[in-house]
């Protein structure tokens, strides 16, 4: 049976796991919030193979700086990874999916390519929705930022495919992602670049014109409130 209780500043979950890196954990927000998260954490995942450092910062003018917007959110290793009190479960879910990021080299990526991955790899239109609804998903628009300057979709955003390598710390690897661009050929791309990389990672096979074409009038409003019920 596992203690649930709240992690002191500073102090480590699973210190006994020396021979595991030291993941850095800063959780923003109320103060109640914020114990009521390490405590949660600290039951969901002290069985995961992870050393995880805690601290709490309390300053709502630091958290708006780095772009926080939920009470209690926390930063794992300088990157967003839990936003709001979510439950244990989910707790556990986005570790051991952290935990099994690993990159692949392609040559073992194409001789394990298989008729089960040729299907996970791609993604259409209402999967991807339901998943947006359900906070599961990063959509990533992936044109050059002037493409994006001329138009866009206010449900994604933009990491240009030449600016991906460079900006991956961006990107949430607690959920999938899903890359998109007018058709699929560029996002593709950008969809086995993030495979590589370790990366749960989908591309949208409708492409970005077909998104449009699907989100018209009430669709796009319906969307868009159910969206925005969830946050």
């Amino acid at each position: 049976m596992q203690v649930c209780r709240v992690m002191g500043d500073g102090e480590i979950l699973n210190p006994h796991l020396d021979n595991l890196p030291l993941n850095e954990a800063i959780i923003y927000g109320d103060r109640v919030l914020s114990q009521k998260l390490s405590k949660r954490l600290s039951c969901a995942i002290k069985h995961l193979p992870i050393r995880l450092k805690f601290s709490y910062n309390y300053s709502i003018e630091d958290a708006i700086s780095i772009g926080i917007s939920k009470d209690p959110t926390m930063v794992l290793n300088s990157q967003i990874f839990i936003e709001g009190l979510i439950s244990a479960e989910e707790i556990t879910e986005k570790f051991e999916r952290f935990l099994k990021m690993k990159e692949i080299d392609f040559d073992s990526y194409l001789r394990d390519f298989d008729y089960d991955e040729r299907k996970k790899m791609k993604i259409q239109i209402a999967e991807l929705l339901e998943l947006l609804e359900k906070d599961m998903v990063e959509l990533i628009d992936i044109r050059f930022k002037e493409e994006y300057e001329a138009w866009h979709l206010g449900i994604a955003r933009n990491i240009p495919l030449n600016e991906l390598p460079d900006r991956l710390d961006e990107i949430d690897s607690s959920k999938t992602v899903v890359t998109i661009c007018p058709h699929y050929d560029r996002a593709e791309i950008a969809r086995l670049y993030l495979k590589l990389k370790g990366y749960e990672a989908r591309y949208l096979t409708d492409g970005m014109l077909g998104l449009v074409d699907y989100l018209r009038g009430d669709r796009a409003r319906d969307t868009l409130n159910r969206l925005r019920s969830k946050r």
